[in-house]
Order: structure tokens, then sequence, then C-alpha cells
């Protein structure tokens, strides 16, 4: 049997539409299967849906730009809550920041609050081209972190 890792792709819908495809695209193609909320999961507006799914998940990619996201019942945004999710699951995560975005500069935002209370290293990006770059540099260390989960559990 050969595992296929499972990747869920966390961020705001419309503002990562472009990358989110290119993303799956390059981890279908190195043998991952990515978790995609608009494509193999449940089509569901709930959030149920994607609460679920990412608990299915080995590890999670999350990128935050200048959208917050649209705010679910419980008063976060969904990627909010996706990290909270895999925070409190333990489930390994990568995060990506883009530079110069009013995330990044201070403004107001819950989920970039979260992340530095909960002492979470993310990595810098100018554009998709750039985070798509990074993302490739950075498969080996995501393939060893979901390894050395499977071999913690």
């Amino acid at each position: 049997m050969i595992f296929r890792p499972k990747i869920f792709i966390s961020s705001t819908f419309k503002e990562n539409e472009k990358i989110r495809n290119q993303i799956r695209d390059y981890f279908y193609s190195v043998g991952a299967e990515p978790l995609l909320y608009e494509y193999e999961l449940t089509p569901s507006i709930q959030p149920m849906t994607y609460r679920m799914n990412l608990s299915d998940a080995d590890f999670m990619i999350m990128i935050v730009k200048d959208y917050y996201g649209t705010e679910t019942e419980s008063g976060l945004s969904g990627i909010h809550e996706e990290y909270k999710i895999a925070h409190n699951n333990n489930i390994p995560l990568h995060v990506y920041l883009k530079k110069d975005s009013s995330s990044s500069e201070g403004v107001d935002n819950p989920l970039l609050d979260d992340l530095k209370k909960d002492g979470i290293s993310y990595y810098y990006f100018d554009n998709d081209e750039d985070l798509l770059k990074r993302l490739k540099e950075t498969t080996f260390p995501i393939a060893k972190e979901i390894m050395l989960k499977e071999v913690e559990t």
C-alpha cells in the first residue's frame, strides 16, 4: 500500500483561487493528495464540512494575504477556524504570509494575533510565483514532518 499524504490547503478563496490550483497540481505531481474545499471535499457551504475534512489531513498549508475572510457562526473566519482545528489537533502546518500585506503590517488581524501568541513561525513571500517556489523548496521538510507524525502515533 502506497502512503499518499493528505495536505489541506487553507486560505481565503477569492484572492487565492489561481495559486490554490497551482499548489493542488504541484502536490498531485509529487504523489500527495491535496485537500481543497472547492474540489475534492464535500460540496457544502456549511463550516462543519471543512472542519471534518481537515481532521483527516496529515498536514496543512496556510496562505495568509490581506483578506481575513468571512466570519462563521463562531465569530472567526473559516481560515482562522481551520488554523485552530489544526493547532488543537497537532496537525503539522506551514504558514505562508505575504510580505507587505495588511496582515504583516500590524493591522489588527485575529488570525495573525493567534499565530504569534501560539509561537507559530511563518514563511514570507512576495507574490504567488514566489509562494509556489517557496512551497516547492519546503516539500522535503513537509514530508519529514508528516512522517515524524506518523511515527509518533
